[in-house]
């Protein structure tokens, strides 16, 4: 072995020989969680820099857990002709889950812990209790994958999220901002549950799905209900000190807080949704009057979007939600109305993430937690 190369347990000084484990064991698995193909325990030493028994005995208890799974090698190698250990991942073993709690419906996906999407469902709220939907949903889904629990489910909302976890400033759906309202969830199906603003969670996916850089910095609009903003800025999502970061409702002017209500009452008038006006007006064949409501929309949360801009420089806008459809349309007015006010316009984009964006973020944060959080409901 190299001089240079050290046991990763020895360089953990004073921590118990239990910590020492535990870190070896999650420097093994997480680069289980990262590998694209089985790996030997010879490759898992190089990559995790830790000795050779020690890797073996972190791999032996994930194997004993039902994290890591083995398999030979197609190939013989080593002395003898032996065919080399392979192992792979046990993605299914720890399910993670990603939840949207909107005015219209609840949204639930149940994902691998490669992030993968195994199975989703979405319910209509009708009047009926968030925290209640999303209890029968998950049961129908862990009943479907024939599984018992899942370890982590964020959940996506609207209002802001102090540093305590706690949701708040939610008027519209008030009582999941109650701390007791998922508590049901906490029976031995759900190992911890977290609840997040919802843009932040669509800037997630967006960053993710585009496979933006640590130095790269992004807006996220989530059209919905309202007009949310997740901030993605240098690679990291900010929330600011108390939870109310890209929250431009609250700012005098910003045009956030009539916007979306201005738009609603246009698409009443016409029997449709918001949602289907923002379809309607991105369409090949847009009626009028919905082109006119979505660029009096565009043209109100102007002043939101610049002070946004102005302040974070972020080289990228994206228009998620309900709004992706019409995306060209409000860019287009966006730029008109921001080119000669601002020093540097980024580029404007329709969203990637989708219209599960964020039911995607929300896992996306339920694999990056640890199995302890602080961030808990």
């Amino acid at each position: 072995m190299g001089q240079g190369r050290s046991d990763g347990a020895e360089q953990l000084g004073g921590r118990s020989l239990t910590d020492l484990r535990d870190h070896n064991q999650a420097a093994v698995l997480d680069c289980l969680v990262t590998a694209t193909q089985p790996v030997t325990i010879r490759r898992l030493q190089e990559l995790t820099g830790l000795t050779r028994p020690t890797v073996s005995a972190a791999m032996n208890s994930l194997l004993e857990q039902g994290d890591a799974l083995e398999q030979e090698s197609m190939h013989a190698g080593g002395r003898g002709g032996r065919r080399s250990r392979m192992f792979t991942l046990n993605a299914t073993k720890r399910v993670q889950a990603g939840a949207a709690i909107r005015l219209q419906d609840v949204e639930l996906g149940l994902a691998d812990w490669h992030g993968e999407m195994l199975i989703s469902t979405s319910r209509p709220l009708r009047g009926g209790s968030p925290g209640a939907l999303l209890d029968e949903a998950l049961d129908d889904l862990l009943q479907e994958l024939g599984l018992d629990s899942v370890d982590t489910m964020v959940i996506g909302a609207l209002g802001s999220v102090g540093p305590d976890g706690r949701l708040r400033h939610n008027e519209s759906l008030p009582e999941i901002s109650d701390p007791d309202h998922f508590t049901a969830l906490h029976d031995g199906r759900v190992g911890n549950v977290m609840i997040e603003n919802d843009a932040v969670l669509a800037a997630l996916a967006e960053q993710h799905v585009r496979g933006l850089a640590d130095t790269e910095s992004m807006v996220s609009l989530l059209i919905d209900a309202s007009v949310g903003a997740g901030i993605i800025l240098d690679g990291r999502a900010i929330r600011g000190s108390a939870g109310y970061a890209g929250e431009m409702s609250y700012l005098p002017g910003a045009g956030w807080a009539t916007a979306h209500l201005d738009l609603v009452d246009a698409a009443a008038r016409h029997d449709v949704s918001a949602e289907a006006l923002f379809e309607l007006a991105g369409s090949p064949h847009a009626p009028v009057w919905a082109e006119q409501a979505v660029d009096a929309f565009a043209d109100a949360i102007v002043p939101g979007v610049a002070a946004l801009l102005a302040a974070l420089d972020p080289g990228l806008l994206v228009i998620g939600g309900h709004a992706r459809p019409a995306h060209v349309r409000i860019a287009r007015r966006l730029r008109a109305s921001l080119r000669d006010d601002l020093p540097h316009l980024p580029c404007i984009e329709a969203s990637r993430a989708g219209a599960h964006a964020v039911v995607q973020g929300a896992v996306e944060l339920a694999l990056a937690q640890p199995e302890a959080s602080t961030r808990q409901v």
